[in-house]
This record gives structure tokens, C-alpha cells and sequence, in this order.
């Protein structure tokens, strides 16, 4: 992959659009109207989808913890869907995502302790129904609302990122599963005659294949800024060389950027005005909440 290199990034306005203050009291007003919902608001949205999943979370056969999370469907999505903000094809396809989910928990561990956070969920989810990969992501996060193997560990906070996660910030979480820690770099221009003064010239630098034999950079700056916000990754660069990861397979990746033709740009870009490129070298990794926050919500 190769990308021109930018201005260092403004850090990403985050919008909490789920509501993540609402007192106690709201949320028992909200959990008593959710779990008496009109049956005839019941039937209007469990039309769309399939009868495998009408049976595990509208019908009246369906058990306790079924009925919950369908009313909760129900209360959230009945007028956004009414009124074509949101599309029936995308409600239909998070209602089955989420029964295929419910069908993982034994019965024994099903549990409706977690109201609350089941309604927040749902509610957030509502910013993200035109994204498939992230229709998973809520379907799996509110399977484990009502899970309790795990439901101890789902943070308020959690529904909040989600809404505000892009497919590229998922993707980014992926790598970061799949390694725990991973090295992150950041091309600089250095003044040739004083090498203490270093102006960053790129985003933070990923290498995707990290850590193969090959390697393939991307530009996750974005990423790495908004998942930090949050406190879901721990991530620095310095230019004291005090954040490498030592590695072998760090220092390739870190030292095989300088055969790319990002690198070669940027010598040929600032080379005639007296700067050097040199590679700054760093890491992310997942915070305890950022691996709790991928226990509960990333899809296996």
C-alpha cells in the first residue's frame, strides 16, 4: 500500500451519541417500558426477518432473555424504520447476527442483569446499521449484555466506541488481536546540520504483515489516535529511541520501510531543502481494557 505523506493529524472528534450519561432512573424507566412493549409494535418489525429469528426473539414462545433483547429491537428500531432512516435489510440482518449470537450461551448462562447496557448497545447501534463488518461487532457486544461469562467485564463505555468506530479502526484492532504488540513508526525530516530539530513528515506507519517476511505499510494514524482516546490501546513514538521494540522482527519492520517508494518520495521531496529521513521508532499495544473491550465485542 503507498500513500503520499501529510501534515501530522488532527486528533479525531469524537461524538458520544448514545446517550452515555443517562441516570439510573432513565434506564429503569426505558427497561420497564422496553420489556411492555406493544405487541402489535412487536409484530410490525419482527415481519422483516427471518422465522428462525422471530422464534428466538419475538414470538411468545421464545424464553425470557429472547423477549428482552426483541423488545429492545422492537423500542429502538420500530420508528427509525417506519420512517426509512433506517432499512429493513439492516435491521433484519443485526436481529438474525444477534440470534445467531444468543445461540452460543448456554442457557444457564443467560442473564438479564445487564439491562441497561443491552438498551445502550442497541441504541448505539443505530449510527452504524449501514456497515455490515460493524453489524457483527454490536450483535456480538450485545450477546455478551446477557452472557454472564462476561457480562462483568462489558464497560458503559464500550456501545460508546462502537458507534464511533469506522471498518479501518476494526481492521486496525484485528492486527493488534492477532499480535498483542506491534511496532508503529513515523517517517521524520531532520535539519542535516542539526539533528536535533525533526519535524514529523507522516502519520503513524503500520506494517500490515507484521511479522513476515514481506511487508506492506499503511497509514493507521487516525486509528491509533481515536482508539487511544479511549484508553483501548497504549501507543508512543519518541525520538529518543526509548519505544523501539527490539525484536527481530521489529527491526525488520522497522528498517524495511526505507526500501519503499514512501521513503524514496520523501528523500527526493526534502533532500534539496537540507533534511535527512530518518525512521521513528515505536509501538501499540492493547490496554487491559482494550483486550476486554475485544473479548466482548470482536467477532470470532
Amino acid at each position: 500500500m503507498e500513500y503520499y505523506a501529510g501534515p501530522t493529524p488532527a486528533a479525531r472528534i469524537v461524538t458520544k451519541k448514545a446517550h452515555p450519561n443517562r441516570s439510573k432512573f432513565e434506564m429503569r424507566l426505558i427497561t420497564k417500558e422496553v420489556l411492555h412493549v406493544d405487541p402489535e409494535l412487536l409484530k410490525s418489525v419482527s415481519d422483516f426477518v427471518p422465522n428462525t429469528t422471530k422464534e428466538q426473539l419475538f414470538n411468545p414462545t421464545a424464553n425470557a432473555i429472547g423477549r428482552g433483547v426483541g423488545g429492545i429491537f422492537a423500542w429502538i428500531f420500530q420508528k427509525p424504520i417506519k420512517y426509512g432512516i433506517i432499512k429493513e435489510k439492516e435491521f433484519a440482518d443485526l436481529a438474525n447476527k444477534t440470534s445467531d449470537e444468543l445461540k452460543k450461551i448456554p442457557e444457564e448462562n443467560k442473564d438479564d442483569s445487564k439491562k441497561g447496557l443491552s438498551i445502550k448497545t442497541l441504541e448505539s447501534a443505530k449510527y452504524s446499521m449501514d456497515n455490515e463488518q460493524l453489524r457483527r461487532w454490536f450483535a456480538k457486544l450485545l450477546s455478551s449484555t446477557v452472557d454472564n461469562r462476561v457480562n462483568k467485564i462489558v464497560s458503559p463505555l464500550f456501545p460508546t466506541v462502537l458507534s464511533n468506530m469506522s471498518p479501518t479502526d476494526a481492521k486496525f484492532l484485528y492486527l493488534l488481536k492477532s499480535k498483542n504488540t506491534i511496532p508503529v513508526l513515523i517517517l521524520a525530516a531532520n535539519v542535516k546540520n542539526n539533528p536535533g530539530q525533526s519535524v514529523p513528515i507522516t502519520h503513524e506507519i503500520v506494517d500490515e504483515s507484521y511479522p513476515g517476511n514481506t511487508h506492506r505499510y499503511g497509514d493507521f494514524g487516525s486509528q491509533i489516535d481515536f482508539l487511544s482516546s479511549f484508553g483501548i490501546i497504549e501507543s508512543s513514538t519518541s525520538f529518543l529511541g526509548n519505544t523501539s521494540l527490539v525484536s527481530a522482527a521489529a527491526k525488520a519492520s522497522y528498517n524495511s520501510i526505507k526500501s519503499t517508494n514512501l521513503f524514496k518520495h520523501a528523500e527526493s521531496k526534502y533532500a534539496p531543502e537540507g533534511y535527512n529521513i530518518t525512521v521513528v521508532e515505536g509501538y501499540a499495544k492493547l490496554t487491559s481494557l482494550g483486550e476486554s473491550f475485544i473479548d466482548v465485542a470482536m467477532p470470532k
